[in-house]
This record gives structure tokens, sequence and C-alpha cells, in this order.
């Protein structure tokens, strides 16, 4: 693919064979529209050298993720002046991954990278379910004024190409009045930080048999957990909570496509909420990998 770059460093310091991976990574090393702290273009390079030192097996997944077939295509090609060709390079790479039957992963960059993402998924499963996982709403309808396709009006633009009752926003706690107008009219259902416990099992009935793109803004996590994000909240998601969640998620849908984005390495001291992002990586797809062979 012309809008892909090789990876130096591939995931685990080594790659399968695409034709026989299940799942494919992809970078997007991309913050053009970020407007406070950016450097999350960063990560797809530090969460490859960082797979490489962690350990294969973790007790959430029990899976060695070295078994699991997994393929890293490399970056998309960015382009910061023309940031729709930019999302027409992560298009063209989901789409193309989709069209093999496999399970794209990306890895941001920033949140934006959800909007191509579903561009691509819906073409084959027109009625797709969203799970994002978000310290916030993400939902402005323009931010700045002006600026339709940005980081912060990321899941709004998700709304848009999704449809009433295919997108559900998990760990809110902080939001603007402006974005809770809109999720209002919009009719998105929201499970706050605080009512994760009461309200989870709610989206998690709807999920049966349904095709699920999971989508992690890191910034979810407490900050204690990751505090290296550009916009970090307290009283954040446990990273047991979080697991527990996706978890149930994989058990009850068909989880088709996941990204984790938001990872700012300019912000990371000792690389503690590097470690925590890659080992949620392999973790999650360690138990998608588990789910299959159940």
């Amino acid at each position: 693919m012309d809008s892909i770059i090789p990876p130096v460093i591939p995931f685990r310091g080594f790659n399968n064979e695409y034709y026989e991976a299940r799942y494919v990574i992809i970078g997007f090393p991309f913050d053009g529209t970020t407007d406070y702290r950016p450097g999350s273009k960063l990560a797809p390079t530090y969460i490859r050298r960082i797979s490489t030192i962690i350990e294969q097996i973790s007790c959430f997944s029990s899976i060695n993720i070295d078994s699991v077939k997994i393929h890293d295509l490399g970056d998309i090609r960015v382009y910061y002046d023309d940031i729709g060709k930019t999302m027409g390079s992560l298009r063209n790479a989901v789409k193309s991954v989709v069209e093999d039957n496999k399970i794209p992963v990306v890895i941001g960059g920033e949140h934006t990278a959800v909007l191509p993402i579903l561009q691509s998924l819906k073409m084959k499963y027109s009625d797709l379910i969203v799970v994002a996982f978000d310290a916030h709403m993400d939902f402005f309808p323009e931010w700045p004024p002006g600026s339709r396709v940005t980081y912060a009006t990321a899941l709004r633009r998700a709304y848009d190409i999704l449809g009433e009752k295919h997108l559900y926003i998990v760990g809110v706690r902080a939001f603007n009045e402006d974005e809770l107008r809109e999720i209002k009219q919009c009719q998105v259902d929201i499970v706050y930080r605080d009512e994760l416990n009461e309200r989870f099992d709610m989206i998690l009935n709807r999920m049966k048999g349904r095709n699920v793109y999971v989508s992690i803004d890191v910034d979810v996590l407490d900050p204690s957990l990751a505090c290296a994000v550009s916009h970090p909240e307290p009283g954040g998601l446990t990273y047991i909570e979080l697991i527990d969640s996706i978890q149930k998620i994989i058990e009850r849908g068909n989880v088709v496509g996941i990204d984790i984005v938001e990872y700012n390495p300019l912000l990371d001291l000792n690389e503690a909420t590097g470690h925590v992002v890659t080992r949620l990586l392999c973790d999650v797809i360690g138990i998608h990998s588990r789910s299959a062979q159940d």
C-alpha cells in the first residue's frame, strides 16, 4: 500500500506474515488538530518499542501474545497540510484489512482516527455499534469554531457516520455545555464514570450478536495510571475496570476492530503510561484471541 510506511521495529519485535495474521496493527502518527500539548503522534513508535520488552503473558488474558498471529503493517502516511488526505490514508489501509477479513488494531495518535476507521468498517458492517471509552464526550459540533474534524469533534462526527442508537460513550467525567446539548439532541447513551456499575450492563444487553467496534482514549483511565495524555481528568477507570468492561463486550458482541489513542509520550515520566498502554493493547488482543478459541 502506497499510504503505509513499514515499521522500523514491528510490534513485539517481529512480524507474522500478513496472509496468516488475524490482527493487523496500523499506526496513526497524527496529532495535527491537537491544540493543547501535542505529542500523541509519537505514540505508535513508543508502543512498538515498549512492546518488545514487556512479558508475554498477563493474568488478564492468560494468552502468550507471541502465539497470536499479528502483523504490524506500519504507519499511515501523514500529510500535515491536508487532513483529508491523511484521513484517506488511514481509510484505505483499514479498508484493505477489513476486506481481507482481518481485524484492524489502530494505535494513535489523536482520536480523529476513529472517523476513517468507521467509514471503512461501515462498508462491510452496516449495523455497526461503537463503544468509545473516554473521559470526555468529544462531541463538539465544531472545535475550534469552523473546524468540523478535530480531536474534540471526533465522536460527534462518528455519530454522523453511525446514526442513532449505534454510539455509546463510557467513562465520561468532564464535558462542556455545548457537548451536553448535542448529546441530548442526538440521544446518545452516555455511561458516566459514576454510573459504570449501574448502567454498563444496559449497553451490554444491546450488543448480543452485534458487530462492535471498540475505541479507547487512554484518558479514560485514572491519571494515577495514565497521566501522559493531553487532557487528564481525575477519578478515572482503574485498569481492572477497563479490562473487565472490554472483556464483557468481547463476550457479548462480535468485536471487529479496536483503537487505542491519545497516549502522549512527550508527557510520560519514565514511560510509565507507555507501559500501561502497551500492556492494555496486548491484553485486549489476547482476550479477543482467547474468546475465539473458547
